[in-house]
């Protein structure tokens, strides 16, 4: 399970990338890779946090997808595990 710092500790499930700055800092900076360092190493700071920001919503974007498709499979699966039982 990764592990995001902020500023107050370690972000969890119950903080929000949206309403948080700090979270959503911490798990920004976390998400950069070192060859991100060097893309992003001419821009100054607010534009890194901005852009990874953007990457961390398209990420949450992109997981609530698969999960809501996840849910749909599943309850696919249900229907056709009745419709064999009955």
């Amino acid at each position: 399970m990764p592990y995001f710092a902020s500023s107050r500790g370690p972000v969890t499930v119950k903080d929000s990338l949206l309403l948080d700055n700090d979270a959503a800092v911490g798990i920004a900076r976390s998400l950069v890779t070192p060859r991100d360092v060097s893309v992003l190493g001419t821009r100054d700071d607010n534009r890194v946090v901005s852009e990874a920001m953007t990457l961390s919503v398209q990420s949450e974007i992109s997981v609530a997808s698969v999960g809501h498709r996840l849910i749909v499979k599943s309850h696919e699966m249900e229907m056709l595990r009745a419709q064999l039982v009955a």
